[in-house]
């Protein structure tokens, strides 16, 4: 079962407010469903560095209790190009895809 991770999200039905959410179960702060399973959704990533730094903010939001996609960035410039939906869709920059509990950074 997942604990919440509560971190600042864009609202956009807020006119783009700043708004505390848990990002393992996708659901405005405070959280009703601490430990239950996280959602199944992977977090995207785009726009880093490198490998690490990727996994290193995903472990900061999600603790690693949701799967993580790395996009390419550099394979495929313009992010509206990438495959969002998950390891079934496979995106054309070749994405990484980390289960959930997974990773080594």
């Amino acid at each position: 079962m997942a604990e919440c991770v509560i971190s600042a999200i864009v609202d956009t039905d807020d006119g783009y407010a700043l708004v505390p959410a848990c990002v393992v179960h996708t659901c405005f702060a405070p959280c009703p469903h601490d430990g239950e399973p996280a959602c199944p959704a992977p977090l995207h990533m785009f726009g880093h560095q490198d490998r690490a730094e990727a996994i290193r903010v995903w472990r900061l939001r999600t603790r690693g209790q949701r799967p993580l996609v790395i996009h390419d960035e550099h394979r495929i410039p313009d992010p509206y190009d990438h495959v969002m939906e998950d390891e079934t869709h496979p995106c054309p920059c070749g994405a990484e895809i980390i289960p959930a509990g997974g990773g080594d950074g």
